[in-house]
């Protein structure tokens, strides 16, 4: 995917919100809002937190496999529900 990404198709893959969102609805067909700011961890790794439409919250962990830079894709390494 990174190479199709240097290559100039699917360029969202750089869009951490865009992952995140695409990850809820097409892998766990849910719907959200983003509801709390993004959280930049010490790593890099991005914690983005979603309002899901039935009332309960998601967490979402993303990271950049190949290094952190802005050429570089997202990609959601673990999700947890929130109570």
């Amino acid at each position: 995917m990174q190479e199709e990404v240097q290559e100039g198709h699917r360029p969202g893959l750089r869009d951490p919100i865009q992952v995140a969102h695409e990850f809820l609805e097409n892998y766990l067909n849910l719907k959200g809002k983003r509801s709390q700011p993004i959280q930049t961890l010490d790593d890099g790794k991005k914690i983005i937190t979603f309002n899901l439409d039935n009332g309960k919250m998601i967490e979402l962990r993303l990271i950049q496999p190949l290094g952190n830079d802005k050429r570089g894709i997202w990609a959601v390494e673990a999700y947890r529900y929130i109570n």
